[in-house]
């Protein structure tokens, strides 16, 4: 899903117009994979600066 969809995903999560955001660490991990290098601590950085949007 997060690699057929990435640029339309990446778009909507960076918009903060969601209620909701789960992914499994495979499907995280990708989501920053060209962009960081996969690294696992970026990638939670990451998605904890879209989850503060959402508070």
């Amino acid at each position: 899903m997060v690699r057929k969809f990435k640029p339309p995903l990446m778009k909507l999560l960076e918009s903060s117009n969601i209620d909701l955001c789960f992914a499994n660490q495979d499907e995280a991990t990708e989501l920053l994979r060209d962009e960081h290098n996969a690294d696992p601590v970026v990638t939670v950085e990451f998605l904890a600066s879209i989850a503060k949007g959402l508070w």
